[in-house]
């Protein structure tokens, strides 16, 4: 089923946006390892072991910026999987996103900023799963 011209490459573009701000983020992290210290909390004696963080990067390679440059493909395709990799995005994204909320409670804030970044990308991925969704759908809910 095509979904609107306008609406799908402006899907597209948003896609390709996030996956390449997810990759020039990963990027930096790797390039200025102090930075990484915003990310993730300090061990209890004050210092700072970034492997934790480290531990997101082939998650992210996959879940974040694979899966965000996958569904611009998708879309800009027509490809019959489109659907499914937007659900698939969207849910990896509110994973992603809850956790990063969950480490910012547990913290007391101090891990505020993933939460705060994340949280518009799951938005904005949100809309963009509901917003194309397929007319067969729309007579369901």
């Amino acid at each position: 089923m095509m979904i609107q011209s306008k609406w799908r490459w402006g899907a597209a573009l948003y896609f390709v946006l996030q996956g390449v701000s997810g990759l020039v983020w990963w990027i930096v992290l790797l390039a200025f390892p102090k930075l990484r210290e915003l990310f993730w909390p300090r061990l209890p004696g004050g210092g700072f072991d970034g492997r934790g963080l480290l531990a997101f990067a082939l998650p992210d390679a996959l879940g974040f910026i694979g899966l965000s440059l996958l569904c611009a493909w998708a879309l800009w395709r027509g490809s019959k999987l489109w659907w499914a990799l937007l659900c698939l995005h969207v849910g990896a994204l509110g994973y992603a996103t809850l956790f990063c909320w969950n480490l910012a409670l547990l913290t007391r804030g101090e891990t505020l900023l993933p939460a705060l970044l994340m949280t518009p990308a799951l938005a904005a991925t949100a809309f963009w799963t509901v917003r194309l969704r397929p007319q067969v759908l729309e007579g369901l809910g």
